[in-house]
């Protein structure tokens, strides 16, 4: 409920303090005398829009008391803003043209006041009816009518919804996937087909490179390795002697003399191995020039090789031992996708999710439909006792396209008289209607509301009497159940409430300007009085005031 709502500079308003009561208010004042500002500066604080001629320099602050499990509490939470044990401070000033918004203490969106202020509070003005033409809203008060029992379908319908969504999302992904994974398999076996062909050999490609350089200076090479072997082993044709047979010489020369002398010995000994290790080196050179050949065709195939291995180490790996273990890698990757996904069980499963939501949806949409009549039959009831008495309220459950809150959409019509073709509410109603309208389903909604303050403007539009006093009824029944707070020219009405506000204008030189006074019952008497007879002095207008007053 709202407790405090402080404005100041707004309008004819200079500075005002309104506390409502925790049940019915009544807001009453002459015309003019700015009871408008005090519905423009709640407006103001719900996230709207307004005048800057009117608004600039003013500063709202409201104050509302909640249960601490209010989602509105954790939305003000949530951006950083401060509660105090259910408490919720929001505030809205005016500078320089600008809005500026605040939830808690912080600063934030005027959006985000508009998301608080729609758990808050429900205003109903001819300017504001924001329940009567949002589909979705129609289709939440319909099923809150339900109460608990018709709640478990709306949540069983929410809750199948969320399952085959879930499964159907994982289906798509497993198909998807299917149609990835078979590309992949696709480059793999490509992949491993080219390798297995080529069939790399680890360390081939730098073997290969070092006979392709010496196939390619083959005669360099030759010419080379004869001219060393032949000063290491000699040369027959020229009878030559060789570095080899010219070491084992000195070896023997030196071995006459070594008897007896140890230094001799082992200068022999190492003369003797480096005789033995030449020879050895010349018999190797021998062997490599033996060797050494120009098969044809030798140096091409060495160079389609490497080029074919070079394209393996572009795509695979920059070695050989890199290809391969690439392909091993690939193998494993490619037996696992083989295997591939159950297709067939996600979609069996994605069959029953999809079946059980729409049994879900087919029931919720039977029971809105009986909800509907119910609910229509009551508040046309209703509106019969609040001066529309040969219109009806319909409540219309239509097809629509299928999602968490099931497939309905949910219309409230309104034939005006006996005969007329029922039409949205917001149309066929006037805004004094509206209100009414709005009060009706109210009353019938109630108990289920999760809305803490009811706010209407001119709902006695256009009546008076017995109807003026049935509104003020019914409203006196609604706050039962709710902080309900009514801007009213009906005595009748004002004379149900629990608590009177009043808006008095004062005019100062040329300056007007209006405050927010809380009447006592003797002050009540007089302002009914006013409003009755427009002579708040008038004895006779006292006693009837008077009268009202007892009613309630």
């Amino acid at each position: 409920m709202i407790s405090e709502l402080r404005i100041e500079n707004l309008g004819v308003i200079t500075s005002a303090c309104v506390r409502p009561g925790p049940g019915f208010t009544a807001l009453t004042g002459e015309t003019g005398a700015g009871k408008t500002m005090v519905l423009t500066a709640l407006e103001m604080l719900l996230g709207g829009r307004v005048d800057a001629g009117i608004a600039e320099g003013a500063s709202i602050e409201g104050v509302w008391e909640v249960p601490t499990d209010n989602p509105a509490i954790d939305l003000v939470q949530d951006a950083g803003g401060a509660t105090d044990d259910g408490e919720i401070l929001l505030a809205r000033t005016a500078n320089n043209g600008r809005l500026r918004a605040f939830a808690g203490g912080r600063m934030v969106p005027a959006s985000l006041l508009a998301d608080i202020g729609q758990r808050l509070v429900t205003v109903h003005g001819q300017s504001t009816q924001q329940r009567l033409r949002n589909p979705s809203a129609q289709r939440a008060a319909l099923d809150r009518f339900g109460g608990p029992k018709h709640q478990e379908l709306v949540t069983a319908c929410r809750e199948a919804y969320a399952a085959w969504r879930e499964v159907a999302a994982a289906l798509e992904s497993a198909r998807q996937g299917l149609q990835q994974n078979q590309q992949r398999m696709l480059f793999l076996q490509s992949a491993l087909e080219e390798i297995e062909k080529l069939d790399p050999q680890p360390g081939e490609s730098m073997a290969l490179q070092t006979e392709q350089r010496r196939l390619g200076n083959l005669a360099d090479i030759s010419t080379a390795t004869a001219a060393a072997r032949s000063a290491i082993l000699g040369d027959e044709d020229t009878s030559a002697t060789g570095a080899a047979d010219m070491l084992h010489a000195a070896a023997r020369e030196l071995h006459s003399v070594t008897d007896d002398d140890e230094e001799l010995a082992t200068l022999h000994g190492r003369l003797l191995a480096a005789a033995e290790e030449v020879s050895d080196v010349g018999r190797d050179l021998a062997a490599f020039a033996d060797g050494l050949h120009d098969e044809p065709g030798r140096l091409e195939w060495l160079n389609q090789r490497l080029h074919d291995l070079g394209l393996l180490h572009s795509r695979y790996g920059a070695t050989d031992d890199e290809v391969l273990g690439w392909a091993q890698q690939a193998a494993a990757e490619l037996s696992e996708l083989e295997q591939g996904s159950d297709l067939d069980a996600l979609t069996a499963r994605e069959v029953m999710a999809r079946k059980a939501r729409d049994d879900a949806a087919r029931s919720l949409t039977a029971a809105r439909r009986r909800l509907a009549h119910s609910l229509a039959e009551l508040a046309s009831e209703e509106l019969r006792q609040l001066a529309m008495p040969n219109a009806s309220l319909s409540v219309e459950v239509r097809p629509a396209e299928l999602g968490p809150d099931g497939a309905d959409d949910v219309a409230y019509l309104l034939a005006a008289h006996p005969g007329a073709t029922p039409a949205p509410i917001a149309k066929a109603a006037s805004g004094g209607e509206l209100s009414r309208i709005m009060l009706a389903l109210e009353v019938v909604l109630a108990d289920t509301d999760a809305v803490g303050t009811f706010v209407f403007d001119e709902v006695d539009a256009g009546v008076g009497g017995a109807a003026a006093t049935a509104i003020g009824r019914r409203l006196h029944q609604l706050a039962q159940h709710a902080q309900v707070i009514v801007v009213t020219h009906m005595p009748q009405v004002a004379a149900f409430a629990g608590t009177h506000l009043r808006v008095l204008k004062q005019q100062d030189q040329n300056v007007t300007t209006s405050d927010v006074r809380s009447l006592d019952d003797d002050e009540r008497v007089v302002e009914i009085a006013r409003m009755l007879a427009g002579h708040e002095d008038s004895r006779h207008a006292q006693e009837h005031a008077r009268e009202l007053l007892a009613i309630r």
